[in-house]
């Protein structure tokens, strides 16, 4: 089973990231706009298909997964 990790978007000249810890926890990520921070955007489970497909007005570019199976998460 694969479980989305990240998603990268891109427009006006640079990209920022959401990235999903194994908690299901969406951070956002700028580095143009927030100095590096992540921002905690609240759980996966609650976003739209085209919630994720979009940020502002800047579309998803690429979308990471990774493979989870009985020893994911384990670092």
């Amino acid at each position: 089973m694969y479980d989305l990790m990240g998603i990268i978007y891109f427009g006006s000249g640079h990209f920022m990231a959401r990235f999903v810890d194994k908690h299901g926890v969406v951070w956002f990520q700028d580095g143009a706009a927030a100095g590096g921070s992540f921002v905690n955007e609240g759980y996966l489970c609650d976003y739209s298909k085209q919630g994720l497909l979009l940020k502002g007005n800047r579309r998803a570019g690429i979308t990471v997964y990774v493979w989870r199976d009985d020893t994911a998460w384990q670092f």
